[in-house]
């Protein structure tokens, strides 16, 4: 259901950007930005819930965790960068030149936001800028499962990690990503205060932490929004949905979830094109953005997503087979 909802959030912030909403709608529409850090903190609980992880064959346990990860994020990615780079190169023909003179590896190397541009186009096209940050997090996984054994160990973590977000974010240009694996942290603080059955010194740390940094900042600041988030998650993981179409709407949207959230930005791009030549009321836009987001997310799931998913089932099916004889 987080999920679900963080997505949503992300669909509905860019949408009301296009659709140029104001007032308390603009508010309520761009706090669903900050989705990205429920989705982050939520792959970070999930990142050490893998069961590959658990196999007493460490290495081939890590083999079968990348390939899983690797089929599910990568495939739709790479798609949507195919797409612009087809769209900008040969159809429109209208390429920023790279400062940094790297130009397309930035994406197909996933070091986009690794290295400084002074084009936001090289930086965060189609809102890619995360997935370098998830790649990063699922590298380490392993290692973290390894040596962070515990929910205090998990809390000396991010707490280092939040550090140097906070001295570095905004001030060094290079290596962006490693400044956002505090929140993934917040993920893995839940899944050792589960285990350990300390959800309540949990929620008390956070309270704590988003009642400074609002006093400090004076406004909501995204760690402060993360610390809520967390003590949403730890609030929602006894509930259960009773009602079995309710779940199976559930079920397909959080299938879909990823989808929804790269797909949907190549729509509003094309939003954003269409309007720089033709003017767009704010229904036309509504109406373009959910239609095409739905049309493009169903192509994207059935044309790259499930087959890609298919052959990376058939791998592990192979490497399991393999271990068994």
């Amino acid at each position: 259901m987080l999920r679900v909802i963080a997505c949503i959030g992300v669909f509905l912030c860019h949408l009301g950007s296009q659709m140029g909403v104001e007032g308390a709608a603009e508010k309520i529409m761009d706090f669903g930005a900050r989705g990205v850090y429920l989705f982050f903190i939520l792959s970070g609980f999930f990142g050490f819930c893998s069961k590959e992880l658990e196999n007493e064959d460490r290495k081939r346990g890590c083999l079968c965790y990348f390939i899983k990860r690797a089929f599910k994020i990568l495939p739709l990615y790479y798609a949507l960068i195919l797409y612009n780079l087809v769209l900008y190169e040969f159809i429109l023909k209208s390429v920023p030149i790279d400062s940094s003179g790297i130009g397309w590896p930035r994406y197909f190397l996933l070091i986009s936001t690794w290295i400084p541009a002074d084009k936001n186009f090289w930086v965060n096209l189609c809102s890619t800028w995360t997935v370098g940050i998830f790649v990063l997090f699922y590298l380490f996984v392993p290692l973290l499962k390894r040596y962070v054994v515990s929910l205090k160990g998990a809390v000396v973590l991010w707490g280092g990690l939040y550090l140097l977000s906070y001295f570095c974010l905004g001030k060094v240009d290079y290596g962006m990503p490693v400044f956002y694996l505090h929140y993934f942290i917040l993920g893995i603080m839940f899944y050792f205060a589960n285990k350990e059955g300390k959800e309540r010194e949990l929620v008390i740390g956070c309270i704590a932490f988003a009642l400074g940094s609002i006093a400090i900042n004076r406004t909501l600041t995204h760690n402060a929004c993360s610390m809520l988030f967390l003590i949403l998650i730890i609030m929602a993981k006894e509930i259960r949905i009773e009602n079995e179409r309710l779940q199976r709407i559930v079920n397909v949207m959080d299938s879909y979830s990823y989808t929804i959230y790269l797909t949907h930005a190549a729509v509003m791009d094309g939003i954003e094109m269409i309007k720089n030549r033709y003017p767009l009321s704010m229904n036309a836009v509504l109406i373009i953005g959910i239609g095409c987001t739905v049309a493009g997310c169903f192509a994207a799931r059935h044309l790259v997503e499930i087959p890609m998913e298919k052959i990376g089932k058939k791998y592990l099916l192979r490497i399991r087979k393999e271990s068994e004889d």
